[in-house]
Order: C-alpha cells, then sequence, then structure tokens
C-alpha cells in the first residue's frame, strides 16, 4: 500500500509518520518517536516555494520515502543520518551535520534517521509536493 502526505498551509503542524518503526539490519529501534513539522512558508499542495521547519528527536526515524520535487536540507542542529535505500540500516546512512546543506533529487528514495539526538533543519522546495512511503 502506498500511502502520500500532503500538508496544507502556513503554520500547520504535520507529523511524519514513522510507520514501520524497525530499522533493518544492525540497528533495532522499537517504537521510535515521531519527526514534526511546520510549513514555515508556502503550501506543499500549492505552487510555489515552500520552507518546512522538521524536528526529529533523539532516536526518530522518517522511514524511506519519496517526494515528486528535489529538496534542498539544511541541518540547523544535531547529526543527521541519511540513506539512499529502501532498507534502512546504519551501514546505508550518512551523516550530515549542523551547518550542512545537501539536496536530494525529486523520486529519490531516502530516510532520515536522528541516530545520536535530536535533530532541527529546514527543507525547502517547490509545490506541489507530496510524500510516497516506499513499502518494504
Amino acid at each position: 500500500m502506498t500511502r502520500y502526505i500532503v500538508a496544507g498551509a502556513l503554520g500547520v503542524l504535520m507529523p511524519f509518520l514513522a510507520l514501520n518503526s524497525t530499522i533493518a539490519g544492525d540497528v533495532p529501534v522499537a517504537n521510535p518517536p515521531a519527526p514534526k513539522a511546520t510549513i514555515a512558508v508556502g503550501a506543499l499542495d500549492k505552487p510555489g516555494v515552500y520552507i518546512i521547519q522538521a524536528h526529529i528527536p533523539a532516536n526518530g526515524l522518517m522511514r524511506s520515502h519519496q517526494h515528486p520535487d528535489v529538496r534542498h536540507i539544511q541541518i540547523i542542529s544535531g547529526t543527521l543520518y541519511v540513506c539512499d535505500t529502501a532498507v534502512v540500516s546504519a551501514a546505508t546512512t550518512v551523516a550530515h551535520k549542523a551547518g550542512d546543506f545537501f539536496t536530494i533529487p525529486p523520486n529519490t528514495t531516502h530516510c532520515s534517521w536522528a541516530k545520536d539526538g535530536d535533530v532541527d533543519y529546514l527543507e525547502v522546495g517547490v509545490g506541489p509536493s507530496g510524500t510516497k512511503f516506499i513499502e518494504k
């Protein structure tokens, strides 16, 4: 089953559901805390630029997913571990630390994990957009 999240208007708090809450391989995580995000500028379901302010609590996981648009991400605090596969594992992640900026191309499978502690970051894109979760 495929699930999509499309966020609404300015300032709406949307949960980034941490479904399938087990990291495959060497890092089991039972019931990780769910990431949260606020749409700071624009709207994901409308044309135009949007900015998401996101927070992933320690050990929180945004499971493998894709977006139809390019995402530009800057880490504000903490270290965000990003994988580029449908199977989430410590071996498939790249660490992005506070101050880092990186881009995720459209329709690229990826996950986000706050392995070492809380992470805050900004995510910028051009809508309309959404999130398609990848089923294993």
